[in-house]
């Protein structure tokens, strides 16, 4: 029995020894929209979306500097449609992010593909603080016959997109919904 038992905890011990996130963005100004998931955890993954997006517009000679706005209005032409290229965009900190979202169940429908479940406590909040009146409405239409997806969307993004930098619910869906939603499907 005893040998079962340390069996037991050398096993708990392994699964256990998570690395704990590296939080790089604290000193960024916090977004307290909503609740339903680690609030810390949401604006790590909405920071570090910016970054990538900066950086990867950088770095393809997109721009000349780092710029978060002209950067997103680049990404969203094929990040609404999930066709970026999220495995030269992401970096080891966004993919780190999204296992610790992977691990906040309820903002999932499944995972492993990434699936948002738009009626969570989280994901709801933000589509209903959304400030611009028309995606709002057309995303709680969608949500209420549960047809959310991009093909119905991605023109709406597109259009709307300046809104998203002094609409901050908007800017945290957007990340969630055409970047860690897709981050799921690579390998890197």
């Amino acid at each position: 029995m005893k040998k079962y038992f340390f069996l037991f905890v050398a096993i708990t011990s392994l699964y256990s020894c998570e690395k704990p996130l590296d939080y790089k963005y604290q000193d960024k100004k916090q977004i307290n929209i909503c609740q339903g998931i680690d609030i810390n955890l949401a604006n790590e993954a909405y920071y570090s979306f910016r970054q990538d997006i900066a950086e990867y517009a950088l770095k393809s000679n997109q721009t000349e500097y780092l710029d978060y706005q002209f950067s997103l209005a680049l990404y969203i032409f094929n990040g609404a449609a999930g066709k970026a290229d999220y495995k030269a965009i992401a970096s080891q900190h966004s993919l780190d992010i999204l296992e610790k979202l992977k691990q906040e169940g309820q903002i999932w429908e499944n995972p492993s593909t990434g699936e948002l479940n738009y009626h969570s406590e989280f994901i709801s909040c933000l589509i209903e603080n959304i400030q611009k009146e028309e995606i709002r409405s057309a995303l709680l239409s969608l949500r209420e016959i549960n047809s959310i997806n991009k093909v119905s969307l991605a023109e709406d993004y597109r259009t709307t997109i300046i809104k998203a930098e002094s609409d901050k619910a908007y800017a945290m869906f957007i990340a969630f919904e055409t970047y860690y939603k897709y981050l799921s499907k690579i390998k890197k």
